[in-house]
């Protein structure tokens, strides 16, 4: 989270503007799982800013800052990495669950649906969200 100085939420940066273009392709899957493990820390560190109006009580009309818990996401998380959906479906299409890259794609992928499901359980996300699997 990234608080001010005056104490207020800044907004964070925009996904797109941390991801190199150069991302350096390796076909590893401990360079897949550390480019996941830094998209989630990113996504985790840098929650969604929204502004709301009160509606009510003695502060009715003021404006404030709200902080959602960032989703993952399976698409931003291909841009953060380099590699396409393809990509992922090609190894998951293998069907090799002794394969390292398999395991690997298969805990990434359970990471951000089981994040999705269980923000939606709360209510963190619209409900409608973490009906729609990606992959």
């Amino acid at each position: 989270m990234n608080i001010g100085k005056d104490g207020e939420l800044n907004e964070p940066k925009q996904h797109w503007e941390m991801v190199r273009a150069d991302n350096q392709f390796e076909d590893t899957a401990q360079w897949l799982w550390e480019g996941a493990r830094e998209y989630f820390r990113w996504c985790d560190e840098n929650p969604i800013i929204t502004q709301k109006v009160i509606t009510s009580g003695k502060e009715v009309g003021k404006l404030v800052k709200l902080q959602t818990i960032r989703p993952y996401n399976i698409k931003a998380l291909c841009i953060h990495v380099g590699v396409t959906m393809e990509y992922f479906r090609d190894v998951r299409a293998l069907d090799d669950e002794s394969s390292i890259f398999y395991q690997t794609v298969s805990k990434i992928l359970y990471i951000i649906y089981v994040q999705n499901v269980e923000m939606g359980a709360i209510g963190e996300y619209n409900d409608l969200f973490d009906k729609y699997p990606e992959l």
